[in-house]
């Protein structure tokens, strides 16, 4: 529930501002599409009076991204259009991997979910606006409302070697930026479609420990994803 007071407060901020501020040239802006995010990172947890135990995260994951936006329009002229605003954006990494026992045994398997809502104060740069084609640059800087939960580990031995689940999830905040790039179509005067690349740095946040006998935490690693995104403007 914690997680989804700051969704809730964007949404309200995002609504609010809309009239607070609003006059002919403001609008919404709502995005979808695929993510890609090459996450985690290797690990060694040290535990006391052993070896300790190595994590290494399967990297490649893909998922969808939704985001809404409301923008202002600030400097505009015949070839360059300044919109200005507040976006955010909601998505999950699923994490997983394989625990290394001893640097030797791998016999168990390991996975966590990470929710992401970024909140970002924003630019748009739209050049040549009054062609059938317009192109975009966006950049946005802000905070990200992270929480790493559900962390599970699994057996792959048929339950001969017992899971450790020696950590735990928790949520914090962290910086986050993003920037893109991509065209708009201005055939549908009004509601343009837009298509982008976005790339996205998340901040990074770590695990509670469970057992006093670990001494390191687990830790997510900076956070980075790549998205493809179809949005459109009313």
């Amino acid at each position: 529930m914690k997680f989804l007071k700051p969704l809730l407060f964007s949404a309200i901020f995002i609504y609010q501002s809309s009239f607070a501020f609003y006059h002919k040239n403001g609008h919404f802006s709502a995005e979808l599409g695929p993510y890609y995010v090459h996450q985690a990172h290797f690990q060694h947890i040290n535990i006391e009076g052993l070896i300790g135990n190595d994590f290494q995260p399967d990297y490649d994951k893909s998922d969808l991204i939704v985001g809404l936006g409301y923008y202002l329009q600030g400097l505009e002229t015949d070839k360059l259009i300044i919109n200005y605003g507040i976006n955010g954006y909601y998505f999950t990494l699923h994490p997983t991997g394989t625990v290394v026992q001893e640097g030797v045994y791998s016999n168990l398997s390991y996975a966590y979910d990470i929710r992401n809502l970024p909140i970002y104060a924003a630019a748009q740069f739209e050049l040549h606006p009054h062609n059938s084609i317009s192109y975009l640059i966006d950049a946005g800087l802000g905070i990200n409302f992270l929480a790493i939960e559900h962390y599970q580990e699994h057996s792959l031995d048929n339950g001969l070697t017992q899971p450790d689940n020696a950590f735990y999830g928790l949520s914090k905040k962290a910086w986050s930026s993003s920037v893109g790039f991509g065209f708009k179509l201005n055939s549908l005067k009004d509601f343009p479609i837009e298509f982008k690349y976005r790339f996205f740095y998340l901040g990074q946040s770590n695990f509670r420990k469970t057992n006093p006998q670990v001494i390191n935490k687990l830790q997510t690693g900076r956070l980075y994803a790549h998205a493809i995104t179809a949005s459109v403007s009313f």
